[in-house]
């Protein structure tokens, strides 16, 4: 399995277009048709976070398995740092690992939590 295409777009959720209004989602696709999805910081609608990875760090991705996702962003941090530890870059970042763990929670037909370890709780407590 390798990353065909990576895919950024915001969804309006307010009534009118402002910036704060909006969402900022990442979509990873594999070449076997399966995809992952991941929200970036929604600080001014994501369009910074979303820009770092069409931009920059998708480029260096595609072709790529999925499945090494550690290494991946490990190495994009890197390459990028001087974009800023912090913000922007962290957003895109962060957008990307949830996106790269659901790809592979549906490859492996497992949920995410599981392949964090497991649940530790099953049920809500009554009194909340």
């Amino acid at each position: 399995m390798k990353i065909r295409d990576i895919e950024v777009f915001q969804v309006s959720w307010g009534p009118d277009d402002r910036p704060q209004q909006r969402s900022a989602w990442v979509r990873v696709h594999s070449d076997d048709g399966l995809c992952g999805i991941g929200e970036a910081s929604p600080m001014q609608g994501g369009l910074a976070s979303l820009g770092i990875i069409a931009r920059d760090i998708a480029p260096g991705l595609i072709g790529k398995d999925p499945l090494d996702h550690a290494v991946l962003l490990d190495t994009a941090l890197h390459t990028f740092v001087k974009l800023g530890p912090e913000g922007a870059l962290s957003g895109a970042l962060a957008a990307l690992d949830i996106a790269l763990w659901d790809l592979k929670g549906k490859f492996l037909g497992q949920p995410i939590y599981k392949l964090l370890g497991g649940a530790w709780r099953t049920s809500l407590p009554s009194n909340l």
